[in-house]
């Protein structure tokens, strides 16, 4: 029952608690009583509105963070098709790419990436940050080369992510995102909306990978101890993608 119900129910009693007085008193006092309740009703609506906005200002957004480096086989040497996976697909800066995906086909996603290459986690971290506020993910990546001596497997590199989330009706969040992978690279802008809990996923991000290998003679490179002599151990470059995978959560505190 709305508010404009309510007064009419409530003027009508009035009207009858009042009928022995005279007319022009009476819609005198019926004008007086509807400004009051007209009154009223502003000051309820102001009152809703203030601990509405409260409650909005409360609002944070965290996100987890996920980033695996994917060392792709000779048949996916393309990367990942994203366009055939993720919703909302979009290309940014004609290199970047740009989906979002439900948090029940994230885990499926997840297990199914294997198919394209062998798969190192890099990072996982969580962050948080206020509704219409900037989040600076500063990742301090260390990417993988593969190789069998231990001070040349690794190389640090930067990925510098921004994310602003503007919460919106029926929990999706707006988010805006800049991407630069080190301090010379092109910044990429993108604006993205998801549901809360589902994941944003970049992916297309391409690296080369330094690979130990073993070229060896057949049958006398795998004689236990004497097979050493027959054997050479070498490093070839290959392509591995960098996906990054975001998932916010609204959090009322």
């Amino acid at each position: 029952m709305n508010n404009t119900i309510y007064k009419i129910i409530f003027i009508f009693s009035f009207l009858l608690m009042t009928s022995s007085i005279g007319f022009s008193e009476l819609v005198e006092k019926t004008v007086l009583v509807e400004e009051q309740l007209n009154q009223i009703e502003l000051k309820v609506q102001s009152v809703e509105k203030f601990f509405v906005q409260e409650v909005k200002d409360e609002r944070k957004v965290a996100f987890n963070v996920k980033v695996l480096q994917i060392l792709l086989n000779e048949e996916h040497l393309m990367g990942v098709d994203w366009e055939a996976i993720v919703s909302d697909y979009k290309k940014v800066n004609d290199v970047l790419s740009l989906g979002t995906i439900s948090q029940e086909d994230y885990v499926v996603l997840l297990e199914a990436l294997d198919t394209v290459g062998e798969i190192h986690t890099i990072l996982e971290t969580k962050t948080i940050t206020k509704n219409t506020q900037s989040a600076n993910v500063t990742i301090d990546t260390i990417f993988a080369h593969f190789l069998e001596k231990e001070e040349e497997r690794r190389s640090n590199e930067i990925i510098d992510l921004n994310l602003y989330p503007e919460i919106g009706d029926a929990q999706n969040i707006a988010i805006h995102t800049q991407y630069q992978l080190d301090a010379s690279a092109q910044v990429a802008e993108a604006v993205v909306n998801v549901q809360n809990e589902s994941t944003v996923i970049l992916g297309s991000i391409f690296k080369k990978a330094l690979v130990s290998y073993t070229k060896k003679f057949p049958l006398l490179g795998d004689i236990p101890f004497l097979g050493v002599a027959f054997r050479n151990q070498r490093e070839r470059e290959r392509i591995t993608e960098v996906i990054i995978f975001l998932t916010p959560k609204i959090v009322i505190e």
